[in-house]
């Protein structure tokens, strides 16, 4: 009898002898175990009735082959045969074909049933076999074929899964761009190796409607290093999916590893598991088109690395932001947890960035590993904003990250530090608290003078002063109309972020100034010295109050500024608007290191200064007021002794 040498793949494990049809011959079925994929088997030589039917079996992998016997021979050697003509030799040669089709569609009817929707590219003829470069089979025709197979059976409720087995070599090469049927998920045991030539998207997945509550998981490079000279070498494009898990174990060596897009519909609610993406110009990439959107998801983890040697004359960044629809969309609500920024930055001559922000607000990129980069970590531009990065670890020692900004109407947020040195929680700077309660007629009735604050008017010179008319005291509040300012003045030399808060009565919050001068004392009023988080809220200089810039809008709402490098110190300061401002309190923070003095034009160390007594309000017994014009012969203060209206004062 026969004896047939096997030498496969070390993955087959077995080799399984059955006779088809086994109605056609009294030989039995039988197996045979192998070590490092060899092994030998003796069979009977077939007749033309009927032949072999060899089944390779493996961890994840199963392959079948109908061979003709006539001899001793290798494995490889047998001549395969359509299993069909012997079919066909025992029924009426009509229904051959259709017992044929009737087998296929059983076979997968069976698995629909079970719900055991999984599908190996190696029975579809995959070989499984890339080693590096361009070695191996091309499987484009067989994974495609898989592909067809599993998306006929899949359905939204129950999709179906193509499985790419485990393989003792490298991977799986394919050559040309792959599209997943809608109703596919992916289960990647070894990497898919994009061989093509490249200006294409290696592998997509999602469809024109949106896709929903689907697993994935991807194992996929490119055989050689992208040049990164065309963003149309993209390596995975998921689109149009929702409340969908991805499991990313890899995307390498393209010039875009992975983009997230929305495209006409949205990409959005989803948890993006990242292990790796490796050599990519942009490793990651947040987008939309057509009216579509990519919002609210969770990104886990994940190195966004470059090689030292990797396209060093080339900018390079981990997390890109952007909108490719005529009509701009800005991306939202993405939030990064733990991300690993390692681009080489500090070893190249192009520059790297974690995260550049086009058309993007609210993303948030916490407890992030930097190593490796340029300092200037988030760039954001085209009025982007409330973007935050914050760090558990960086390699810059005493120097801290930077963000870049390239915005003229907006800042990031004002949230850039070191986790494990200081608590995300704003501290105060400075505070002028209760000013109803401590603000004190100047002139006897008229002028008003605020404590720990200074006053003035919207004229175009500096017209800083102690007090002011036009402002009144009532019981919870002091009312002053646009034609007039109250705040303090403040150092920018070294903080150049912080949070303005002003407690005003609702509807009544005014509207902010400031006045930034250089190191020299020139104000400043270049486009880009003054950045906010809200667009709508952002400032435009004008010549009165000074020379100052004055929010768009009335507003109670804290405000998050940025002044520019040149800013070294700004007047902060609130005044009326459309309604006059009603004002309690007015106050600045912030989370950064740094920390700032503030002072007044006239320091008053808390005190009520005026030139005579009041002779209009209501006033309690202790109250003072210290003379702001001392001379000899003159009291240097005056004190209410008898509570009323204006109560009784006498000199000291």
């Amino acid at each position: 009898m026969p004896t047939i040498t096997i030498a496969l793949p070390a993955y087959v494990t077995e080799l399984q002898a059955e006779p088809f049809p086994a109605s056609a011959t009294a030989e039995v079925a039988q197996t045979v175990t192998l070590t490092g994929g060899a092994g030998s088997i003796v069979v009977a030589a077939t007749g033309g009735a009927w032949c072999w039917r060899f089944t390779e079996c493996g961890p994840g992998y199963r392959k079948t082959r109908f061979c003709a016997v006539s001899g001793s021979v290798n494995y490889s050697a047998l001549v395969e045969m359509d299993p069909g003509t012997l079919i066909a030799a025992l029924i009426p040669a009509s229904q051959a074909w259709e017992a044929t089709a009737s087998a296929a569609a059983a076979a997968v009817a069976a698995k629909v049933g079970r719900g055991d929707l999984v599908f190996n590219i190696r029975d579809y003829g995959a070989v499984c076999n890339w080693t590096s470069g361009t070695s191996g089979t091309d499987d484009t025709a067989a994974i495609n074929a898989c592909l067809a197979a599993a998306g006929a059976a899949g359905s939204a409720e129950c999709p179906a899964r193509v499985l790419v087995p485990w393989t003792s070599s490298n991977g799986v090469k394919f050559a040309a761009a792959i599209v997943t049927p809608q109703f596919v998920e992916w289960d990647m045991r070894a990497d898919l190796v994009y061989c093509g030539a490249g200006g294409e998207d290696a592998l997509t997945i999602g469809a024109s409607s949106p896709t929903r509550r689907q697993w994935h998981r991807i194992r996929l490079r490119k055989n050689t290093q992208s040049t990164w000279v065309s963003e149309s070498d993209r390596g995975l494009v998921i689109k149009n999916h929702l409340h969908s898990t991805f499991d990313i174990v890899r995307a390498d060596f393209f010039t875009v590893g992975m983009t997230c897009i929305g495209d006409g519909q949205g990409f959005g609610y989803n948890h993006v598991f990242v292990n790796s993406l490796t050599d990519n110009k942009i490793a990651l990439d947040l987008t939309n088109d057509n009216g579509g959107w990519c919002n609210e998801n969770d990104f886990y983890g994940g190195r966004f690395a470059c090689s030292t040697s990797t396209n060093t004359s080339l900018d390079r960044v981990g997390v890109r932001v952007t909108s490719r629809a005529a009509s701009k969309y800005y991306n939202n609500g993405n939030i990064f947890h733990a991300p690993a920024f390692e681009l080489k930055g500090q070893a190249i001559a192009g520059s790297s960035r974690c995260a550049l922000i086009e058309y993007g607000t609210a993303h948030i990129f916490q407890h992030c590993r930097h190593e490796s980069n340029s300092p200037e970590v988030l760039e954001w531009q085209n009025n982007s904003h409330s973007n935050e990065m914050s760090f558990a670890y960086s390699d810059l020692g005493a120097a801290r990250p930077v963000f870049v900004n390239n915005s003229t109407s907006s800042a990031g947020r004002v949230r850039l530090q070191y986790e494990m040195m200081v608590s995300t929680s704003q501290r105060t700077i400075h505070r002028a608290n209760a000013v109803h309660r401590s603000a004190c007629y100047y002139d006897g009735n008229s002028s008003v003078n605020l404590p720990g604050l200074t006053v003035g008017t919207s004229a175009t010179g500096n017209t800083d002063a102690r007090a002011q008319t036009l402002f009144t005291i009532a019981t919870d509040y002091v009312e002053f109309p646009t034609s007039r300012y109250a705040g303090f003045y403040m150092s920018t030399r070294n903080l150049k972020r912080f949070t303005v808060f002003r407690d005003c009565e609702t509807g009544y919050g005014g509207r902010l100034i400031l006045r930034c001068y250089d190191s020299s004392g020139t104000i400043l009023s270049a486009a880009g010295t003054v950045l906010t988080t809200t667009p709508a809220a952002a400032p435009t200089y004008a010549t009165t109050f000074g020379g100052a810039w004055r929010t768009g809008g009335d507003s109670n709402a804290p405000l998050d500024i940025q002044v520019s490098a040149a800013t070294d110190y700004v007047f902060i300061g609130v005044t009326g608007g459309t309604a006059n401002c009603r004002l309690r309190g007015l106050s600045v923070a912030t989370c950064d290191l740094e920390d700032a003095s503030t002072w007044l034009a006239f320091p008053d160390m808390g005190r009520n200064y005026g030139t005579q007594a009041p002779t209009a309000g209501t006033w309690a017994v202790g109250r003072e007021v210290w003379n702001a014009e001392p001379a000899n012969g003159q009291p240097s203060a005056w004190v209410c002794t008898v509570a009323g209206s204006p109560g009784t004062w006498i000199t000291r």
